[in-house]
């Protein structure tokens, strides 16, 4: 019988290891503060020095820790899957949303967040974003982050860009619910990362256009590579939010289907040893 057991342990953990591939890697990205200069009626910033995460923010999906002034945002997050000719990922998501409303017509504004200079692993990335929702389940977005996706990750998401597993800085418009995205994006090289990671969301009131910045060393330089986008309405009003996400492909049914036969099997074979 305690042969038994030991085989039987063996064989799940040999089958946790299949199943675990279900789930994306494990992240952790950390911000040291986020400010909103103008469209406000005073300047806004926030050091998250604080050990409770308050007002403004509120977590749309965790896990969102505020302590030790940063801001973490790290898995276990919301789990959802996506699939495209047959192929499905399972995309871990960690989202932290303000209640700090950009409005048309109240004045041109710039959204920074600071991020410390950790890139993502393969198949994750991190961002800040302005968005809101048309309609349920219907949002749009303009966002700007870093990503490092396989090819195939990239053409499941709708990534019209792609690193081929590299990291790369990204900015564009996206509403994904409609088939939409328009972004645009450059390499990074790691020995450029001398500092903090910096990015900027600008809105120009007077051209409703947003257009999107960042700074690799802790801001002694900004680089501008992108050109500005348009969102489709402005109604209702844009909130600002932050963003990590990991992505993991998920094995084929039959993978799944042939450990639970062969569990079965192995089942029924020592119910026959022990009798």
């Amino acid at each position: 019988m305690n042969k038994f057991k030991k085989s039987l342990f063996l064989f799940l953990v040999i089958g946790l290891f299949f199943t675990d591939k279900l789930y994306a890697t494990p992240y952790s990205f950390y911000i040291d503060s986020f400010k909103i200069t103008g469209n406000l009626p005073v300047y806004f910033v926030d050091d998250f020095n604080g050990y409770v995460l308050t007002f403004p923010w509120f977590v749309y999906e965790p896990t969102v820790i505020e302590s030790n002034g940063l801001l973490k945002l790290s898995s276990p997050g919301d789990i959802f899957f996506r699939s495209l000719n047959g192929v499905t990922v399972s995309i871990e998501s960690t989202t932290v949303a303000s209640g700090l409303a950009l409005v048309n017509g109240l004045g041109s504004s710039i959204a920074t967040s600071t991020w410390l200079p950790y890139l993502p692993q393969k198949n994750q990335m991190f961002f800040m974003e302005a968005f809101h929702f048309l309609a349920p389940n219907v949002s749009e977005s303009i966002s700007i982050g870093i990503s490092r996706f396989s090819p195939e990750i990239d053409q499941i998401l709708a990534f019209p860009v792609t690193g081929n597993n590299k990291p790369i800085m990204f900015f564009g418009w996206e509403n994904l619910s409609l088939g939409q995205v328009n972004f645009q994006a450059i390499p990074i090289n790691p020995q450029d990362i001398t500092g903090n990671i910096i990015l900027e969301i600008m809105f120009n009131d007077a051209t409703n256009q947003f257009s999107g910045a960042f700074s690799l060393n802790g801001g002694k330089s900004f680089e501008t590579p992108f050109t500005p986008v348009s969102p489709l309405t402005f109604n209702p009003p844009f909130v600002w939010g932050m963003n990590a996400v990991s992505c993991t492909p998920v094995p084929e049914p039959g993978t799944i289907l042939y450990f639970i036969e062969s569990f079965l099997i192995f089942i029924l074979y020592f119910r026959q040893i022990i009798r």
